[in-house]
């Protein structure tokens, strides 16, 4: 017997079907995939899909719906009834399929971010904005409200950021609605607050796994980054405790002068640790980070970077690194273009969906096509 991977998610947009590891199926395969989720059996949904063609030979659709099968269990979107095991690979190029099969027009995004909060208690030297609170927040009932409308449309998956998410009492709650929409719900924090505690009333309302922030290889360059005190040995706790308990955990490390030469360790060290995903995200000069202009890493700087991760990448046993969305003419100066094409063929390289797949909504409810771009709305 198979089922269907709990964490996937799929609808139509005209005569295809999109998934939220963003592959594209045709017609007759999200035929297929459908009758799959209501049967969970290969015999019984080759059976539904006879009914409704019944000029097709039978054996033929149960070798087609079988073949199929193999195909989905490859991308873990099937697996075995008793498998726990629902990490998705996501379908690699797929900004450039869906601008040949959509036009880059999608009937809603598939992922939104929602800054519950302007709120936070750190003091980040590349923050885009600053820490004090200077919006009004939008209430519990509100979010919620804005959860069913996100639900209505279909979108697959939220991630609460901010500010800093875990300030918001209420954010368990918030957790709830969506898993209880079938939304997949991501937290992205700076650690401070997530003790185990807090681990497990968010992890027992629904979330499917954090992201959290690392930029130093010790206390002295997160904390100073950072600007808290004591706030790498908590991230390092929540990091610990949620590898232990296979809880989905993605560290993003944000580059800048002050890291750049600890990467590779840090890099080495997470691994190690069993963290499954660690991306690099590029310095960008907005907000606080044009008052610490010093941190941007030159050109060589990402360069050099560049060649040490794809040297270190091959001897890594967990985690999927997640290459910095840099011009290509640094891949070009690093590790070539054919390296740079697989890559991106393998989805190994951010790229920028911003208001096509994914949309922001800021702390007063303001729409953005991403987090650091302007109210739309």
């Amino acid at each position: 017997m198979v089922r269907i991977n709990p964490r996937v998610r799929w609808r139509w947009e005209k005569d295809k079907v999109i998934l939220n590891n963003l592959m594209i199926l045709n017609e007759t395969a999200g035929t297929i995939l459908e009758s799959l989720h209501k049967t969970e059996d290969i015999a019984s949904a080759a059976e539904q899909i006879h009914q409704q063609f019944p000029d097709i030979p039978s054996n033929k659709i149960y070798k087609d719906v079988s073949t199929f099968v193999e195909i989905l269990q490859q991308w873990n979107i099937v697996i075995p009834e008793d498998s726990e095991e629902y990490w998705l690979k996501v379908c690699p190029e797929y900004m450039k399929m869906i601008a040949v099969n959509f036009q880059n027009v999608l009937s809603a995004p598939l992922e939104v971010s929602c800054e519950v909060t302007s709120a936070c208690n750190a003091k980040c030297m590349h923050c885009l904005a600053s820490s004090a609170h200077n919006h009004r927040d939008l209430t519990t009932h509100e979010w919620e409200k804005i959860i069913d409308e996100i639900a209505q449309i279909n979108v697959f998956s939220v991630l609460l950021t901010g500010g800093e998410p875990l300030l918001r009492k209420d954010l368990e709650q918030l957790v709830k609605k969506c898993a209880s929409k079938g939304i997949i719900t991501g937290v992205s924090t700076n650690g401070y607050l997530l003790s185990e505690a807090r681990i497990e009333s968010l992890s027992s309302a629904g979330v499917a796994g954090f992201a959290i922030s690392l930029d130093g290889i010790d206390a002295e360059t997160h904390d100073t980054f950072r600007g808290v005190k004591g706030l790498y040995h908590k991230v390092m706790d929540a990091i610990t405790i949620l590898v232990g308990r296979k809880i989905e955990c993605s560290v993003l490390i944000s580059i800048n002068k002050m890291n750049i030469t600890q990467i590779i360790d840090m890099v080495q060290f997470l691994d190690n640790m069993g963290v499954s995903q660690i991306p690099l995200l590029r310095f960008k000069l907005l907000g606080r980070a044009q008052e610490n202009s010093w941190l941007e890493p030159d050109a060589q700087d990402y360069i050099r970077l560049l060649k040490e991760v794809s040297k270190v990448e091959k001897e890594l046993s967990n985690a999927l690194i997640l290459y910095p969305d840099l011009p290509m003419k640094f891949f070009e100066k690093s590790i070539g273009v054919d390296v740079y094409e697989q890559l991106r063929k393998e989805g190994k390289v951010e790229v920028c969906g911003a208001g096509i797949i994914s949309c922001t909504l800021g702390p007063s409810g303001d729409i953005k096509p991403c987090d650091v771009s302007g109210d739309v709305s």
